[in-house]
């Protein structure tokens, strides 16, 4: 069985690409950050230009005439000719600068915040690595496992096939249904075997009604090994008790049910002529026309035969209860049906 990363190599392609992006801008804002750190630093050890200090505003008047107008007072006639020379120089107009205090320098390049070149670097450094990660999960999620592949084959189609659940009990998983049906254990010169059939009893309580069994069971052992058959005819009755004959309370039947058990699942001890058995049986059908199958149920069952006549060659009738679950029920009354058979 391959690998994740053979079978899905487009997936990890997707994940190189966008780690090597992420990396790419990381380098990218690191080496910004380290140009930035060196303009900084050589901008702090330049030595800063002399500022010339503003030019002193000039003060009074360019031109003081107040002598002249006591000389030659409006209307006189010195007004008409040459004014005297007062002997002062005029004063130039000083130069206009917009401001009395000199202009604050500019700021340098170096000495602005970095801006937001870096924070959007390290936040798409982010976003492809978070993508990165996102692809790697969906990618790996999608395989599935070896052991899955194989035990869940997958047809043509591409709709998996769900595993099988085996109808039988991992107890009786070897035993295929009905395989031990028609044997027996050979009785030698010690064995007995026990049939009897059993009056009604509930085997399952429905919602609405019961479903109701009359269990025959039959049993042989030699004193060394043993071998039970169960037979379990059901029926669904709207009574609050099992009938005495279900075909007159109206029951519809269901299909039967069968059971084998051989030991060591089977335990069976014998009292003199009394004959007891206790064991967990998983019943099985037998549908028409196919092989029997397992249903899936399995019933604790433990019966009991005692003699109910004297042995007459070498079999004597016999009565004896039985239990399924918490429910018992007695052997019916029918001569030559219930009965124990010695060699």
């Amino acid at each position: 069985m391959g690998t994740a990363a053979e079978a899905q190599p487009g997936t990890w392609i997707a994940v190189g690409v966008l780690v090597g992006l992420a990396l790419a801008l990381l380098v990218g804002v690191l080496v910004g950050g380290v140009l930035r750190g060196c303009r900084a630093a050589r901008a702090q050890r330049a030595p800063a230009p002399a500022v010339e200090p503003p030019p002193a505003p000039a003060t009074g008047f360019a031109v003081d005439d107040l002598p002249g107008f006591l000389d030659r007072p409006p209307g006189s006639d010195g007004d008409r000719g040459t004014p005297p020379v007062t002997g002062r120089a005029p004063v130039a107009d000083a130069p206009r600068t917009g401001s009395t205090a000199a202009a604050s320098p500019a700021p340098r390049r170096d000495d602005a915040p970095p801006g937001r070149g870096g924070t959007v670097g390290l936040t798409a450094s982010a976003v492809l690595l978070v993508a990165a990660v996102l692809v790697a999960f969906a990618g790996g999620s999608s395989v599935t496992s070896p052991v899955a592949d194989a035990s869940v084959p997958t047809p043509a189609g591409g709709t998996p096939t769900p595993a099988p659940t085996p109808a039988a009990p991992a107890a009786d998983a070897d035993t295929p249904a009905g395989a031990l049906a028609l044997t027996s254990v050979p009785l030698a010169d010690s064995g007995v075997a026990a049939t009897a059939t059993f009056q009604g009893l509930v085997l399952e309580q429905r919602a609405v009604g019961l479903t109701v069994t009359y269990p025959g069971v039959s049993v042989t052992t030699d004193g060394r090994r043993s071998l039970a058959h169960v037979r379990l005819p059901t029926w669904n009755c709207l009574t609050p008790e099992p009938p005495a004959d279900p075909t007159q309370a109206n029951c519809v039947p269901t299909p039967t049910e069968y059971a084998d058990l051989a030991d060591p699942g089977l335990q069976v001890s014998r009292d003199g002529d009394r004959v007891e058995l206790t064991g967990r049986f998983a019943t099985y059908t037998r549908p028409n026309g196919t092989a029997p199958v397992y249903t899936g149920r399995t019933y604790q069952l433990a019966a009991a035969f005692t003699p109910d006549g004297p042995v007459r060659d070498g079999a004597a009738p016999a009565t004896g209860v039985v239990r399924i679950g918490l429910d018992l029920a007695p052997a019916v009354a029918e001569p030559g049906v219930n009965r124990l058979q010695h060699p």
